[in-house]
């Protein structure tokens, strides 16, 4: 409410961990929710993990994909795929959402999926270029259809942030897709930031003074996204 925002979506990796609290208190607030979950969706082929587990690394090594509902039957859906994924797992980390249930973007229709930092596309334009990107939108683009995907644009003040949303933008101008502006945020408040960090650290198994988790711009303290 202090951002004058209209919506807000929670994705929390890997299941629903946190909707019944923000669905309490969105309601407090009279701000419409968006419910979704952030999906592990290719693992990173020269790991000897599928996909590390979720503590003792920096971020969890796979390539991501984020899910928003559209509905409840979407909600619905999407619990079952991620349900389906855990069982197939082990402790810990999910099997993948792309092998596990390869028909899964089919039966969850009604969800709309985006990329985010470690989404494929970022992830294969930062990797192999422009051409590597297109082809793993395109894949996302036949599995999904293109009135499902969107790509993300986030800017948190990195030197590269310009040139890579320009190219992602370019990409999804030419695949016919939209297009959202996002921030990955990992806390409410710029007051929770030093909690967040330390959270984070913590999940990794690193020194709170040490950890960057993969993002940060030069000079700052240890990172955090926040509103």
């Amino acid at each position: 409410m202090r951002l004058g925002l209209t919506a807000l979506a929670l994705t929390d990796h890997d299941g629903f961990y946190g909707v019944v609290r923000f669905a309490e208190a969105a309601r407090v607030h009279g701000l419409p929710t968006v419910f979704g979950s952030e999906l592990p969706w290719m693992r990173h082929p020269l790991r000897i993990s599928p996909w590390g587990a979720r503590t003792g690394t920096p971020d969890p090594s796979a390539t991501h994909l984020v899910v928003l509902a559209a509905d409840p039957i979407g909600y619905a859906r999407l619990g079952t795929a991620i349900a389906e994924s855990q069982l197939a797992g082990e402790k810990g980390p999910p099997g993948s959402h792309q092998t596990v249930w390869p028909n899964w973007p089919a039966r969850i229709h009604a969800g709309r999926p985006h990329r985010l930092s470690k989404g494929a596309v970022p992830a294969a334009l930062a990797a192999d270029g422009p051409m590597a990107a297109r082809r793993a939108l395109d894949d996302l683009v036949d599995r999904f259809g293109p009135q499902r995907v969107v790509v993300e644009l986030w800017d948190h003040g990195h030197p590269s942030d310009v040139e890579r949303n320009d190219a992602l933008a370019t990409l999804a101008a030419k695949a016919a897709v939209g297009l959202v502006v996002t921030n990955n945020v990992h806390y409410h408040r710029p007051t929770r930031r030093r909690l967040a960090t330390t959270m984070a650290a913590v999940r990794a198994r690193r020194p709170w003074r040490n950890w960057t988790g993969g993002s940060q711009r030069p000079g700052d303290g240890p990172p955090a996204f926040g509103c």
